[in-house]
């Protein structure tokens, strides 16, 4: 058996991430491509995260495009103390729209077959 996921968002904290690596060793596949945000998120604060996830990325897409963990960097830029304020949400917001289409299925199917 084995997990293999498409842009999932991350599952939880690091326990229940290094539970389920414990419980399924080397067995779950997580698919993201470059541009899709999704990934990244939740994120509670633009530089410290309680979420994490699983262990093996298998990185997709056109490694030389910008990253959503760029795009992330760069909203971090404006953050203050690393809160999220209504502005800095609505950056993260646009760069979310602009990336969904790296997070709809049919990108993974056509980049993966």
């Amino acid at each position: 058996h084995q997990i293999c996921t498409y842009g999932a968002p991350m599952i939880g904290n690091d326990v229940t991430a290094s539970a389920l690596f414990s419980a399924l060793p080397e067995k779950i596949y997580r698919y993201v491509d470059v541009g899709d945000l999704v990934p990244r998120l939740p994120t509670v604060s633009l530089f410290s995260n309680s979420f994490s996830h699983c262990e093996r990325e298998i990185l997709v897409g056109n490694i030389n495009q910008d990253s959503a963990t760029e795009k992330l960097a760069a909203c971090a830029a404006a953050a203050v103390e690393g809160e999220i304020d209504e502005m800095i949400a609505h950056s993260i917001w646009d760069e979310l729209k602009k990336g969904m289409p790296s997070h709809m299925m049919g990108n993974y199917l056509s980049k993966l077959i």
